[in-house]
């Protein structure tokens, strides 16, 4: 309890210092845990590009013509996106000497369309959570296109009947 009429003295100056202008134990652990999920959310954000990756090789493979080329260059948007976001994130670029994830290619062309579709909500949901708590506006930017890039795929891909 403090008496408003009672000057300071140094005793409860530093009593002060502790409780309201310090930071308390819990916001450092909270801190240390914040940067350990945006470590994991990237680690999990590689692993889903090398997964999305061989999903649309596996498309390309079964296709051919303009879509075998639209999944192919699908393909090559991904990885620029990736070399975009190891830019502003480069333990994206470590994630290389990671066990790589075993998948057996699918007989079945819907079962390749509902990984690969699973795949991409994973994918924009992790970037839409770097976005929001991205501070740096040339990544956020980056993110932002990404993102609405990624959407637009979507609907090409799972929308568009010259591709089913």
């Amino acid at each position: 309890m403090f008496d408003d009429e009672k000057i300071a003295d140094e005793k409860s100056i530093a009593n002060m210092k502790i409780k309201y202008a310090g930071l308390s134990e819990k916001r450092k652990v909270k801190v240390l845990q914040e940067s350990n999920q945006q470590e994991d959310s990237l680690l999990s954000l590689a692993q889903d590009f090398r997964l999305e990756q061989k999903y649309l090789t596996f498309l390309s493979e079964r296709t051919s013509g303009q879509v075998q080329t639209f999944f192919n260059e699908m393909i090559d948007v991904a990885n620029n996106e990736l070399a975009d976001l190891i830019v502003y994130y480069p333990s994206l670029n470590s994630t290389g000497r990671v066990n790589p994830t075993f998948v057996c290619r699918p007989n079945s062309i819907c079962f390749i369309n509902r990984k690969l579709a699973d795949i991409e909500t994973s994918i924009l949901a992790t970037l839409f959570n770097l976005y929001v708590s991205e501070t740096n506006t040339e990544a956020k930017t980056v993110l932002q296109r990404i993102i609405n890039r990624r959407i637009e795929a979507l609907g090409l891909m799972f929308l568009n009947p010259n591709l089913n």
